[in-house]
């Protein structure tokens, strides 16, 4: 097998080894849907703990979520 053909093999969307935007399962940018690929969870889980974090730090939350989809492939 070539090299490319298994680096390509490789960089599926479905692998959770990467920490990567999920654009199949997205809702805004695919931030939480990402994360929680990569983590093994629901995204429902992080999408509610991402709107917790809205309610009790706006600021914050934004920030980070920014921060997440800047890092985030």
């Amino acid at each position: 097998m070539r090299r490319e053909q298994r680096y390509a093999s490789n960089s599926s969307s479905t692998d959770s080894s990467r920490l990567r935007l999920d654009n199949k399962n997205r809702k805004i940018a695919g931030v939480c849907a990402g994360l929680a690929r990569y983590w093994g969870t629901h995204a429902v889980f992080v999408r509610l703990a991402a709107v917790i974090g809205l309610l009790l730090a706006p600021h914050a939350a934004l920030a980070v979520y920014g921060l997440a989809y800047l890092i985030l492939e």
